[in-house]
């Protein structure tokens, strides 16, 4: 139950903003410039798999372990490019990177063509870590948006902005209560 006055904007005080930067600071606990994300272990290979233990059975150890990324907008160029750019733009900026992400040796001039080919190789294998990086919290991200039906209160959200008298209030209750709005 909220109890409000007349006066009080409400759209306002429901207003969330759902850029990239702002969605990992709420929903993967962006810290410091760094999210720490929880990642399972890879797939038994078929030599662990047909290991068993003592009475027959396959002992499975799981393992999880805690994953610390840095997102810093002076080393991370995608970062600084997306994050304060709305989450489906910035999930499609990533998908456009990695689709024309090149072997470029672009502002290597004027180098010998053995340190120009160490420094574009270098250069390359630390922005496909950074989009690597970036692909795993946009999926982390995306699952989270999902669960926790973020998407639907974004809708009513821009609705209530919109248009404050057509918003159907039973729909507001139903998913403050927990059912999805279709």
């Amino acid at each position: 139950l909220v109890i409000a006055d007349r006066t009080i904007d409400l759209p306002v005080m429901l207003h969330h903003a759902c850029d990239y930067q702002s969605l990992a600071l709420d929903c993967l606990g962006l810290h410091l410039n760094r999210v720490t994300l929880e990642e399972e272990p890879p797939a038994p290979t078929e030599q662990e798999k047909s290991e068993t233990g003592k009475n027959g059975t396959v002992e499975e150890k799981v393992v999880i372990r805690a994953v610390t990324y840095p997102l810093d907008k002076e080393v991370d160029s995608f970062w600084a490019e997306n994050a304060a750019q709305p989450f489906p733009n910035a999930v499609s900026n990533l998908q456009e990177t990695l689709t024309s992400q090149n072997d470029d040796t672009g502002g290597l001039e004027g180098l010998e063509e053995e340190d120009a080919l160490r420094l574009s190789n270098a250069r390359f294998a630390f922005e496909k870590r950074s989009l690597e990086t970036h692909a795993k919290l946009v999926t982390k991200l995306a699952g989270v948006i999902h669960q926790r039906a973020l998407d639907q209160f974004f809708e009513v959200e821009q609705r209530m902005l919109v248009a404050p008298s057509s918003v159907d209030l039973d729909a507001v209750e139903d998913l403050l209560s927990g059912f999805r709005v279709v």
